[in-house]
């Protein structure tokens, strides 16, 4: 199942009607369910299913209330699938200009707390940029496991051992242009504060951290990091490159 919407409201567009043409200004969804899915080829369970619109028509505005969605990547076949499930999640969506569709919502993610996105679809060229950001991620046991998935294989075993707490607010850049060399772009920063790492590698745990980090599609950099190791403060820069930044740092 892809979808599941057990209310709607269509607006009808009162103008067009009286013409003889039955289209809508508004459409309204409460508590719909949605399940986006990438399978193990890369490939996405929503591609393709959106109808193409009419060129010089406008599309209806869509307001949805109170929404699920459940995210599934299965495009690692030597890791678990990575889940993440945004609840309470309101969303709308305006074509105004003609070319250009306005994306505004606001959700709640157990494992990255609340997110918002801002978006701009370009309908001519079928060109998408989003930016999204978490307010009050915590960094702690759970989010370790859940996103273990997406590191090298090199390092998945470092991670035995390590004990993260504290707080991070990330924002994430994402584009898709068709056509280009690399269709998806991203572009991430993430600000951790309050933070304590205890690792067996480390001599003494890493307390009171503040950092800020910054990810190109390519390059991983600790632009700035403090720290504290019992009565004395550490600070540091680095950069590490993808997907094997044990090599190449």
């Amino acid at each position: 199942e892809i979808a599941s919407i057990p209310s709607a409201i269509l607006h009808h567009n009162k103008e067009k009607l009286l013409d003889g043409e039955l289209s809508f200004r508004k459409i309204e969804l409460h508590r719909p369910r949605l399940r986006v899915v990438r399978g193990a080829d890369g490939k996405w369970n929503l591609q393709d299913l959106a109808a193409v619109g009419k060129p010089g028509q406008p599309i209806p505005t869509i307001v949805v209330h109170e929404a699920t969605i459940q995210f599934e990547d299965h495009s690692r076949a030597d890791a678990a699938p990575f889940k993440l499930e945004l609840t309470h999640a309101n969303l709308t969506l305006i074509n105004d200009p003609l070319d250009m569709v306005t994306i505004d919502g606001a959700a709640q993610a157990d494992l990255l707390g609340k997110v918002i996105v801002h978006g701009i679809w370009r309908r001519q060229e079928n060109e998408i940029a989003l930016s999204i950001k978490t307010l009050g991620t915590r960094l702690d046991a759970a989010l370790l496991e859940r996103v273990a998935c997406f590191c090298p294989s090199s390092l998945c075993g470092k991670l035995s051992g390590l004990r993260l707490e504290g707080q991070a607010q990330v924002n994430v850049n994402v584009a898709f242009r068709p056509g280009a060399e690399a269709a998806w772009s991203l572009q991430a920063h993430c600000q951790v504060s309050k933070a304590t790492v205890r690792h067996p590698a480390l001599p003494m745990p890493l307390t009171n951290i503040e950092a800020s980090l910054r990810f190109d599609g390519s390059d991983l950099r600790v632009e700035s990091l403090r720290a504290e190791a019992g009565a004395t403060v550490l600070t540091a820069q680095g950069v590490g490159r993808l997907p094997c930044p044990d090599q190449h740092f």
